[in-house]
């Protein structure tokens, strides 16, 4: 049997207290249901608000990575202090907003990034 980590609780709370103009996509349960089955190595999908399906692409014990559609991720850290929300969208450009927040969700910064799907990793990094 394979035991999986478990979410920290800094980051069960960040899950369940997200205010849905972060993530309107999927609701706090939805968010919090998925996360936790990823924990016990499932990976199902769930309806999200979209009419599309939802899942779990990557968790560890401070972050989770939600497929939100074919084309958006959202990652979710929980740091000691804070919070990161990373979305990114590609079709065909690709482009990444990344917001830090508080842990009672007030934004602290905002940064937005684009590039080219079809460009190398190696020119991304020489384009940021």
């Amino acid at each position: 049997m394979i035991f999986l980590q478990a979410l920290s609780s800094l980051l069960v709370s960040a899950i369940f207290t997200m205010p849905d103009s972060v993530c309107p996509y999927l609701d706090s349960q939805q968010r919090f249901t998925l996360a936790t089955q990823a924990t016990k190595g499932v990976y199902d999908t769930i309806p999200n608000k979209l009419g599309g399906r939802s899942w779990v692409e990557e968790r560890t014990e401070q972050s989770v990575t939600y497929r939100l559609t074919p084309s958006l991720t959202m990652q979710v850290e929980a740091k000691a202090d804070t919070i990161i929300v990373v979305e990114t969208i590609c079709a065909p450009i690709c482009s990444t907003l990344t917001r830090q927040y508080s842990l009672s969700w007030a934004q602290l910064s905002q940064t937005i990034s684009k590039w080219d799907a079809e460009l190398t990793d190696e020119e991304k990094e020489q384009l940021f």
